[in-house]
């Protein structure tokens, strides 16, 4: 009887927890960002570069919540956080990395007992995408690519370079010299996906030039720099608005370059899967017939039925 007076009274000064029917110790409850930290170890094992940087974003976006004790987190505090997000303009990709965050706190809390099902607020959790639309990409016309062949700056052949490869941004940016073979015409590079990285990129005839001509006129460790160092993105965000503004050309994303690429090599009818191949995207509908023997052959042969010049 004593017992049970005396855990009574623990219960109702709150030192004592009860929960699923067990009494806990309220110290032995750990918080969401204690949960999250043991699991993100667990988790993070293998996974890409961009899931890490995803979910770290994301578990940042929920800091309201990382001090409390995940038995304690209601669905308005939880709520509150994307409500946050969505008040300054989130797209519907950040929420649900949020939301992903969340079920692998929730599924850990409940796998251990610390909830049940009916105590996850989750499941209730209501967002959507709140971010202005991504601007409309552009395509480069000829009469534009005569005018950067024209200007003959460096920053122009830069530019002329993303529209031959159909590289992103930062893929060509950190595009080190050491993966670069002039005398076979491609490179060895990519980011983001599976199929994206480490990819053999064949240079077009023309790209061939550009790509020498850097090589021979600066000896640095990557082809893309300024005054002995890579380009950042930003930095070449400002050199490529720069030289839009300078030639009148009406351009406000570096993203265009590769856009461009996309549609002149469908118009130049470059086959479907070595658009994919080329621009590190997933093939689909297509065979590996193509591409078991000589592939880089293959691949030239593809993106020089692109004429520009």
């Amino acid at each position: 009887i004593y017992n049970d007076l005396f855990k009574s009274k623990l219960l109702t000064e709150g030192k004592l927890i009860l929960q699923n029917d067990r009494v806990m110790i309220s110290d032995d409850i750990p918080t969401f960002e204690e949960i999250w930290n043991k699991e993100y170890e667990r988790l993070g094992q293998g996974k890409s570069k961009s899931w890490d940087s995803s979910v770290k974003t994301a578990f940042k976006h929920l800091q309201p919540i990382h001090d409390i004790k995940i038995n304690a987190i209601s669905v308005d505090k939880l709520q509150h956080c994307f409500d946050i997000q969505m008040q300054n303009g989130s797209g519907i990709s950040k929420l649900t990395h949020m939301r992903n965050v969340c079920n692998i706190v929730y599924n850990y809390a409940r796998k251990k007992k610390l909830i049940s099902r009916d105590d996850d607020p989750t499941e209730y959790i209501e967002y959507k995408a709140t971010a202005e639309k991504r601007a409309i990409r552009r395509v480069f016309t000829i009469d534009e690519i005569y005018k950067l062949i024209c200007d003959n700056t460096d920053e122009s052949k830069l530019i002329l370079l993303f529209i031959l490869t159909g590289m992103r941004p930062t893929e060509l940016l950190d595009l080190p010299r050491s993966k670069i073979y002039l005398d076979e015409q491609y490179l060895v590079g990519g980011v983001k996906t599976a199929a994206g990285k480490n990819r053999i990129i064949p240079l077009h005839r023309d790209a061939v030039f550009i790509v020498n001509y850097f090589m021979e006129t600066y000896r640095y460790e990557y082809l893309c720099f300024g005054k002995g160092a890579r380009y950042t993105y930003k930095k070449y965000m400002k050199i490529f608005h720069d030289k839009m503004e300078e030639l009148g050309l009406n351009h406000s994303e570096p993203y265009d370059t590769r856009h461009t690429f996309a549609t002149i090599a469908k118009t130049a009818h470059v086959e479907e899967g070595a658009r994919q191949l080329i621009m590190g995207h997933v093939r689909q509908g297509t065979t590996d017939k193509n591409y078991t023997h000589e592939p880089l052959d293959y691949l030239l042969s593809e993106i020089n039925k692109i004429n520009i010049c």
